[in-house]
Parts: C-alpha cells; sequence; structure tokens
C-alpha cells in the first residue's frame, strides 16, 4: 500500500506550518534513521525484561496524531494510565518490531499491512520494573479499523503531536511522579510513554533545519 501523506513542500518553504506537521513521514523516517538503531535483539539485556511499543503516526484532521491507549482500572500492572500500545518479547518474535506489531494487532485490532515501519529509537530502561522498552515508529495507513481488547484497553486515545511539542518548547514540568508528563484534554501522559514522545519530539525538532531546506525537502 502506498503513504498517501499529501506533499508539503509549498507550505514548508512559505514556514507557514508548525512542526511537527510540517514534517513529511520522510522526513520523521530521516529523523530517526540518525541514530542508525538495529532492528534486531542487539539491544536487549540479560538483566532486564524486553518489551517493544509502537507509536503509531496518522494524519489527523490535518496534523499528525499518535495512538495512545487508556488501560483499564481494573488491571494489575498500570491501571487506569495512558501508555503506547505494546507488551513483552514472546519467543516466536523474529524482532522488536514483530513484538511491537503483534501487542498492536491484539490491543487495537490493527493489522501489519496498514503500518508502515518508519524507525527505533535507543532503548528507554524502567527505574522500578526492571524492563528495557524499546520504541518503533510506524506511520498508520488511512482508512483503519479499531477493534480494542476490552480487557486491555479501555478506551484509544487519538492525541496530536503539535500540543504535546508547544508544552514542550514551554518547558514541561518534571514534579509528576519524578518525570515528564503532558496534560492533553485533561488527562495526564507520564511514565515511559511520556519520556519516549518527549525523545522522539526532540529529535523531530533536530530534523527541522534540514526540512526546512529545499534539499532535504521530500514527498511522502
Amino acid at each position: 500500500m502506498h503513504d498517501t501523506t499529501p506533499d508539503h513542500s509549498a507550505t514548508l518553504r512559505a514556514g507557514t506550518m508548525p512542526l511537527p506537521d510540517r514534517l513529511s513521514s520522510r522526513d520523521i523516517a530521516t529523523a530517526l534513521q540518525q541514530n542508525h538503531p538495529p532492528m534486531d535483539w542487539s539491544w536487549e539485556d540479560p538483566q532486564r525484561t524486553t518489551a517493544a511499543v509502537l507509536v503509531t503516526l496518522t494524519r489527523h484532521q490535518g496534523a499528525w496524531s499518535t495512538l495512545l491507549i487508556q488501560r483499564p482500572n481494573t488491571l494489575t500492572h498500570h491501571p487506569g494510565q495512558i501508555g503506547l500500545p505494546g507488551g513483552k518479547k514472546e519467543p516466536a518474535d523474529s524482532t522488536p518490531l514483530a513484538t511491537a506489531l503483534r501487542e498492536c494487532h491484539e490491543e487495537l485490532g490493527l493489522s501489519a499491512d496498514i503500518l508502515h515501519p518508519l524507525g527505533a529509537m535507543q532503548p528507554y530502561d524502567t527505574r522500578t520494573s526492571g524492563f528495557r522498552v524499546i520504541p518503533l515508529f510506524a506511520r498508520l495507513q488511512q482508512p483503519f479499523t479499531l477493534n480494542p481488547c476490552a480487557r486491555e484497553v479501555d478506551e484509544v486515545l487519538t492525541v496530536p503531536l503539535r500540543p504535546l511539542w508547544l508544552q514542550q518548547q514551554q518547558g514541561l514540568p518534571t514534579h509528576f511522579q519524578g518525570g515528564y508528563h503532558y496534560l492533553w484534554q485533561g488527562r495526564i501522559i507520564w511514565g515511559v510513554t511520556a519520556v519516549i514522545l518527549y525523545r522522539f519530539l526532540e529529535r523531530l525538532q533536530e530534523q527541522t533545519s534540514c526540512a526546512s531546506s529545499s534539499s532535504c525537502l521530500a514527498q511522502s
């Protein structure tokens, strides 16, 4: 399937679109690949439990958004928290991307054929639970239908990146649970999810200078 993101080259040259919406999916992939991350299990730490999460990126009402999950309050682990689709590595998972795609299908009902991998970022080691979390990124092709697993998902949130980026530019407060957090529609996005989004938006900020020049612009 083809990526159908509109070409924003003219708008980029005019500088009228705010980050991160000015970037094409190819710009985002380039920003992620600056890390030259491995797509295998070489990031594993034998002292930690390996997990992978998927940051899904889709155009919603003309802006980049990501799908986050509100966990049910009945869960033993992370009840009521907002997080990214993902979970622990299983023996049959050949790569971190395989883990992320499998979990995204199990939790949201999204099939791998409408998720176009863009890259990965360095893993994040949790401070208390002993996990090493590998963040993967994929473009979510429109249209799509969600079929969330009621046992694991209380609500699916379509969260635009722009307000998160604006909060980041204004200086994210770090007092909630001792770490970064974002506020969105009266909800708190914190923990590993906030750290991953923070690092990702930082990477996009670094990509802006490249994406603003004609030599770096590309149709998505």
